[in-house]
């Protein structure tokens, strides 16, 4: 390898490298994003959706980059889902101009950072479950001189992590908003997360069956109350072809999709989606003739889903630190100290939370550097 000044630049202390690099002149631990691979995966969950009705808002928490979301909406996505304010001051710093936040607010002071997005021309929407941030966010909006904003309903359909519970005390809710005069309801999420994962097919089904009888039904009630429901917004990775089915779900959320991580490839399968992000580690030491270790530990990986999976199946992954794993099984004898290897992480969204950069590779070439702006963005 001819890794030379003219190929490397420092900037503030980090070597970024220049276009058309191969994998051997970047450092390590590197993710990488595979640029056919996402964009394939891109294409495959549009196409899903091309000859219905329903609309897909993919959820940014996994991507966090105002580039990923443009190309996401390049290829056909309706606007773009966050969970927090922070998330959506980066989206509208990227020029996202459609985005839902899919979380309550219930503090003044993040309520009022909100306020002050819509003041500056944001198009946000965001979820609401009781009459506690419904206050927080209409007096926000009063002191902010924001006339109104548009707000969707979050019903409880199972997870329950948020959401007002559905049918009678959601249309209460509902017309609780509605008396505040700045909040205009636009429609309904419910969001099945407790199901994503779910390996039995039939169990998921039936499940899920009853997760959006109890969303889309809530929606017509609250139609019949004369309220305006014209989204009923749900659906993740695991999930969003069974509650397509469903008549009355005009949107889905899915997020993972994008890059497929091992846990969801495990649970759901990946015949029509591809991995297409890596951390790209390097063999650093030899601790036994079966065994090596990399430059890649807790830092560069999340756990929270279980160790990471190498990109080739014959080896097995143990973390073994802040900044070391270990790779074993067949042929790992036969690596070489400094030499590179990919590993697919267990959990995408909390891995790239890890980075700083996505290293963006074609043919295996360097094509660009794409900042992952969200990382930290957690209030």
């Amino acid at each position: 390898m001819n890794c030379t000044m003219e190929n490397l630049k420092l900037l503030e202390g980090v070597y970024q490298p220049s276009q058309g690099s191969s994998v051997d002149e970047l450092a390590s631990p590197a993710l990488l994003v595979d640029l056919d691979g996402l964009q394939s995966n891109i294409n495959r969950m549009m196409d899903l959706f091309k000859d219905t009705s329903v609309n897909v808002r993919p959820h940014m928490k996994t991507g966090k980059s105002s580039q990923i979301a443009a190309l996401l909406k390049t290829s056909g996505a309706t606007g773009v889902c966050v969970t927090k304010v922070s998330e959506a001051a980066v989206m509208f710093a990227g020029g996202i101009d459609d985005i839902l936040i899919t979380s309550p607010v219930a503090h003044a002071v993040t309520a009022w950072w909100l306020a002050m997005l819509l003041q500056r021309g944001a198009k946000i929407r965001i979820v609401l479950d009781s009459k506690e941030t419904t206050d927080v966010l209409s007096s926000a909006l009063k002191d902010a001189k924001v006339e109104s904003m548009e707000v969707l309903i979050d019903i409880n359909v199972g997870q329950n992590r948020t959401g007002v519970i559905p049918g009678q005390p959601a249309l209460d809710l509902a017309n609780y908003i509605a008396a505040k005069g700045n909040l205009a309801i636009k429609g309904c999420q419910g969001y099945e997360g407790h199901l994503q994962m779910m390996g039995d097919l039939d169990e998921k089904k039936r499940l899920n069956r009853i997760a959006m009888k109890q969303l889309v039904s809530t929606a017509e009630l609250l139609r019949s109350a004369g309220h305006e429901i014209a989204v009923v917004t749900t659906g993740g990775t695991g999930t969003c072809r069974l509650c397509a089915e469903v008549a009355g779900v005009t949107e889905v959320q899915p997020g993972s999709f994008i890059f497929m991580d091992d846990t969801y490839a495990r649970a759901i399968g990946s015949d029509n989606f591809n991995n297409a992000l890596f951390v790209m580690a390097t063999v650093v030491s030899r601790p036994a003739e079966d065994k090596v270790t990399i430059d890649a530990g807790w830092k560069s990986l999340s756990m929270d889903s279980g160790p990471a999976k190498p990109f080739n199946n014959a080896w097995t992954y143990q973390a073994a630190g802040d900044e070391h794993g270990y790779l074993t099984g067949d042929g790992v004898e036969n690596l070489q100290i400094g030499e590179r290897v990919l590993v697919v992480p267990s959990h995408i969204d909390t891995t790239v939370a890890l980075h700083e950069v996505y290293y963006v590779m074609q043919a295996g070439k360097l094509v660009d550097i794409w900042p992952i702006e969200a990382r930290g963005r957690v209030q």
